[in-house]
């Protein structure tokens, strides 16, 4: 499995990423993803 805050930084500043495995703490869980979308909601 890749490093989770690797697979959530995003790609030249548009192109974000979400879900579980971007989560660093509810990895594998629904609050997690659920997490994951609300910081890249953020971003934008």
């Amino acid at each position: 499995y890749e490093d989770p805050f690797y697979l959530s930084e995003p790609i030249n500043n548009r192109l974000l990423f979400a879900g579980d495995g971007t989560s660093t703490d509810n990895y594998g869980c629904a609050h997690g993803a659920l997490l994951s979308a609300r910081r890249e909601f953020t971003r934008l």
